[in-house]
């Protein structure tokens, strides 16, 4: 495998960039929407995999009413439906952070293991 050429780590950190901007507005998003806390187990590794069927939105939806946020808040009205709205807003803000941790840890891993950045890369 060859270093990475100067073209690629500058497309790559427009790549960071991009992402990064636009973790920032959805993360904006699920503030102003109150989305926050609405995911409130979350596996670092088995937590990408969403409610799939009635019966878990609705425990998963249990599982947020008990938690201190909805219980001192003022959304108490809020269905099922509500909920799933925040849910994925939430769940999006979080796919989108472990895809931008990815994108930034994967091409240095894979290129430091190999030695194949130079110093004047790495600074």
């Amino acid at each position: 495998m060859k270093p990475p050429s100067d073209g690629f780590i500058t497309r790559w950190f427009a790549l960071l960039t991009l992402l990064t901007l636009v973790l920032l507005g959805l993360g904006g998003w699920v503030r102003l929407t109150d989305s926050g806390l609405s995911i409130v187990r979350w596996d670092l590794f088995m937590g990408t995999i969403p409610p799939l069927s009635d019966q878990a939105w609705l425990e998963t939806f249990a599982l947020y009413q008990n938690y201190p946020q909805y219980k001192q808040s003022t959304i108490t009205w809020m269905t099922l439906g509500d909920f799933k709205f925040i849910f994925w807003m939430e769940y999006l803000h979080r796919l989108l952070a472990r895809t931008v941790g990815l994108v930034s840890l994967v091409p240095v891993v894979v290129y430091g293991v190999q030695g194949l950045l130079t110093r004047s890369q790495w600074k």
